[in-house]
């Protein structure tokens, strides 16, 4: 553990990077390994996820933490913590751990985000009336509740206490997006400050009862992330957010269908939000698993500022793909996905035709066969460019590489299975960075 008095500036300005890295060189040049886990996260947190650095990074910081990162508890003995560019950021422990722990562990590191650790279902936790009165919850910016079994009511009860002054995010999960969660939560004023509702879903979900709670919520027009994933949503969900009174600031919305709890939405359900006002503001929006590709292009002319798109596995075909290409809001796509669509050799071919691709195209499982490479090796360049779950064969791969017509990216993602040991040490070489699926042959 660190001593207080290192941490101080830090916690006086915990956006300030340079004074994490300042502190890094001290560490370092006293021999202490603490140096190396802050620059290693540090740096981890400046790059994006596809950037050639990031693996090794990553296998650093496990080497680090797997050596000496039991011995950094900062002083938490009952709370678990997750950290973030170096230090502390994420506690989780139960509302009597974090009673106890809290006040304390917020002198020797800036935390802002909480797991809360509730299971409700033998008796209600005595200590959950408690924690509203627990100051340092000030400080949290980030609240998760993730395989968290409590009361509605009392969990809006506390949620609705005064002392979240600076709550940002409010994270569902498992146990906790239940209908009954959302709908208590909806009657309550939650924090002004509040600006993201996440849910993810996979086993239970909200459902469109929860959907129309949500749509009616006094502070939904604050929120500016929305995000709804595996929800067991149907069109009537859609209609209720459609329906909701006021204008609503949201700019990123993610209605994409995971788990067991799926989000059941047509064309027709996503239609009725494409024509509400508020569409055109969105940054971001995920659509994964759901068959609304009809609709996209319409979706897609409303929301012209989108950044990064999710529409995996929607019905896309390549017609759709070359009239969205052709459209306004592809000069500014930053990030596309169009795995799971049945693009073929034609998909890519349309892909080609473009002036210029996303920085990060994901074309996982679209059918594409040795012919979709050498379109593909036509095509403008792209930072990352992920393949993988495609059967385009090594040999394709040897022949493009052999015509110099291999496709640009900086970060490749390719399905090996079957290939030798020496086919992928080959493809290696042409890319800064490369990411497998499929098994590699034993055989050379």
């Amino acid at each position: 553990m660190l001593p207080p008095t290192h941490l101080g500036p830090i916690l006086a300005a915990p956006a300030d990077d340079g004074l994490r890295r300042a502190l890094a060189a001290e560490l370092r040049e006293d021999g202490e390994p603490f140096g190396d886990w802050l620059e290693v996260q540090l740096d981890l947190a400046e790059l994006p996820v596809w950037h050639p650095h990031v693996p090794g990074l990553r296998e650093a910081e496990k080497g680090l933490w797997t050596q000496r990162g039991p011995e950094w508890t900062f002083g938490a003995e009952r709370l678990s913590l997750g950290f973030q560019r170096g230090l502390p950021n994420r506690v989780e422990g139960t509302p009597a751990a974090l009673i106890e722990e809290l006040p304390r562990l917020l002198e020797r590191a800036p935390i802002d985000t909480l797991a809360l650790d509730l299971d409700e279902e033998a008796c209600p936790d005595p200590h959950l009336e408690e924690l509203a009165g627990v100051a340092a919850l000030g400080r949290i910016r980030h609240l998760r509740l993730y395989e968290s079994i409590v009361d509605p009511e009392r969990l809006a009860t506390l949620l609705s206490a005064p002392v979240w002054a600076n709550l940002r995010v409010l994270e569902l999960g498992i146990g906790a997006c239940e209908t009954e969660v959302v709908q208590a939560l909806a009657r309550r004023p939650l924090p002004l400050t509040l600006s993201e509702l996440r849910c993810e879903g996979h086993i239970s979900g909200m459902g469109d009862g929860g959907c129309l709670a949500l749509a009616q919520a006094p502070w939904l027009p604050r929120l500016r992330r929305l995000d709804l994933r595996g929800q067991g949503l149907t069109n009537a969900a859609l209609t209720h957010l459609a329906a909701a009174p006021g204008a609503m600031a949201l700019e990123h919305l993610d209605l994409t269908s995971t788990g067991y709890a799926t989000n059941e939405i047509t064309a027709a359900g996503l239609g009725r939000l494409v024509r509400r006002h508020w569409f055109a503001g969105l940054r971001s929006l995920g659509l994964h698993g759901c068959p609304v590709a009809a609709v996209v292009p319409k979706a897609l002319a409303q929301a012209t500022h989108l950044q990064r798109v999710n529409l995996g596995r929607t019905g896309m075909d390549p017609d759709q793909v070359q009239f969205i290409g052709g459209m306004r809001v592809w000069h500014h796509l930053e990030e596309l996905t169009l795995s799971g669509n049945e693009l073929g050799a034609w998909g890519t071919q349309v892909l080609s035709e473009r002036w210029r691709l996303p920085d990060v195209l994901a074309l996982r499982g679209c059918g594409f066969e040795d012919e979709a490479l050498g379109w593909l090796g036509a095509a403008q360049p792209a930072c990352a460019l992920d393949l993988r779950d495609n059967a385009i064969s090594a040999t394709a791969w040897d022949e493009a590489r052999r015509e110099n017509r291999l496709p640009d990216a900086t970060t490749l993602g390719v399905h090996v299975d079957g290939w030798s040991q020496d086919q992928v040490d080959e493809l290696t070489r042409d890319y800064a960075r490369l990411d497998l699926s499929g098994r590699v042959s034993s055989r050379s």
